[in-house]
């Protein structure tokens, strides 16, 4: 699943839509052309930590790097391990740039799994905290985007919404009036079938749907 969830979210407009949607309701406040392939000795080694697809943003005032991990499981380790990929780039990034700040760096955990993501959201669900050092406690939560649920998120994106929500009407089986006569975007098509390996995805081809049409 790695190499076509890098295909499909890696493209710039889907890439962005991710953040769009889970920030800013869709809304395109993070546009693609802001987006840039990292190849330098930072990104490679954060990558080496198994990240998915992580991109720089450079907007002529900010500098950020984004990061999506999508997961068809849920971890147990997965809010240490996205601190872990976020300091090794912090680290990074201050060893190679002594005299410049750290850009922003904010990884969202795209969840694709049908079961209840059953893994800890945040560091405290991990640690047992002692009583009294509550205030000291550094807490880390999870930026994770949960396709398995009752939630609608916006996208702003076709291929992104469509895909979210062919992931709706499998897992959750709510086929809503719009859904009847939609046609859905070839490539989000291919990633949802990749990811449920629900033969009820083709049905949604718009040849397929064409053929329905014509027997009716």
């Amino acid at each position: 699943m790695d190499i076509e969830s890098k295909k499909f979210l890696g493209q710039p407009k889907n890439f962005v839509s991710i953040f769009n949607a889970l920030l800013f309701d869709g809304q395109l406040v993070l546009k693609p052309e802001y987006l840039k392939d990292e190849n330098s000795e930072l990104v490679m080694n954060v990558s080496s930590k198994h990240v998915d697809i992580i991109k720089r943003y450079e907007d002529g005032t900010y500098l950020d790097l984004f990061v999506i991990e999508s997961q068809s499981y849920g971890d147990p380790s997965m809010a240490v391990r996205v601190m872990e990929y976020e300091s090794v780039a912090r680290m990074r990034y201050i060893r190679q740039n002594l005299k410049k700040h750290v850009p922003m760096i904010l990884t969202v955990v795209l969840y694709v799994g049908e079961s209840k993501w059953n893994a800890a959201k945040r560091l405290s669900e991990l640690e047992i905290i002692r009583p009294g050092f509550e205030d000291m406690f550094n807490e880390f939560k999870l930026n994770l985007i949960e396709l398995n649920t009752n939630h609608k998120y916006n996208t702003g994106e076709k291929a992104t919404q469509d895909f979210f929500d062919l992931l709706r009407i499998i897992y959750r089986k709510q086929i809503l009036k719009e859904d009847l006569d939609r046609e859905f975007n070839r490539d989000a098509l291919y990633f949802a079938y990749v990811v449920t390996k629900n033969k009820r995805v083709i049905e949604y081809l718009p040849e397929k749907q064409e053929e329905r049409c014509k027997s009716m």
